[in-house]
């Protein structure tokens, strides 16, 4: 009698720890893929977003005067050309992004800029329907710009921080300038220049940082200032941009 019930405890001890075994190997089986879930969906790229971002631009002046006739005004910009400090731009601005294929986003950004200028150059007086003969100059000027930007950029590291190239094209469109020296301002709407920047980011959950060096210019001749007589101008100096972004709304 005892030796039976011994044996029928004996087999439901076994079919217990058997159940139990089950039972736990199915709860570290759901732990672990429910864990893996987790960390995909915590790991992927928003594939659209909203960011709104701040910046800022520093660039090497042009100082091309040799267009300028030999004279008075000649010999006062060569006075003055070592006055000249590198061209600043500050911009704010929103962007709306979104991921076209694993790891490559394109976005479209729209951004109010003011960028200050100090390089000494003669007015041309006309253009503020002005007509005096006396020379003026420009001591500083301030534009207040809207830059259409569009972009693209390229993931390379994707983890809890993400690296990545970029490429993005700003058409300058000035509403506003204003010259110290000539005590002028103008508020004509006309196209300013195109960029063209490179370079690479990384971003951390919502915030994200740029850095871009410019590549292309295509600078459009600016008919108040006695500049070289070419429409659109190639010229490119080094210049360097910094973007900072918040992503207030992603999906």
């Amino acid at each position: 009698m005892i030796k039976n019930e011994y044996k029928v405890f004996t087999i439901l001890n076994y079919r217990f720890y058997k159940m139990t075994n089950k039972i736990f190997s199915i709860c570290v089986a759901i732990t672990v893929i429910t864990g893996f879930i987790q960390c995909q969906l915590c790991s992927q790229t928003p594939k659209r977003s909203i960011t709104i971002h701040t910046g800022y631009s520093n660039g090497r002046a042009d100082i091309r005067y040799d267009h300028l006739n030999y004279g008075t005004v000649f010999q006062e910009v060569e006075t003055n050309v070592r006055k000249t400090t590198p061209d600043d731009e500050f911009f704010v601005g929103l962007a709306y992004n979104k991921e076209v294929k694993n790891k490559f986003r394109v976005g479209a950004g729209l951004n109010y800029a003011v960028l200050n200028q100090d390089f000494f150059l003669p007015i041309r007086t006309r253009y503020f329907c002005l007509y005096d003969t006396r020379p003026y100059f420009r001591t500083a000027s301030t534009y207040h710009i809207i830059q259409l930007a569009p972009s693209a950029d390229y993931t390379i590291v994707d983890r809890k921080v993400q690296l990545g190239v970029n490429l993005q094209y700003i058409l300058n469109i000035t509403f506003k300038k204003k010259f110290e020296g000539f005590e002028s301002v103008s508020n004509k709407v006309e196209q300013f220049a195109n960029e063209v920047y490179t370079g690479f980011y990384s971003q951390y959950k919502r915030i994200r940082m740029d850095i871009g060096v410019r590549a292309l210019h295509l600078k459009y001749r600016d008919d108040a200032l006695y500049v070289k007589e070419v429409y659109l101008d190639p010229y490119n100096p080094f210049k360097i941009r910094f973007q900072l972004s918040y992503a207030f709304w992603q999906k």
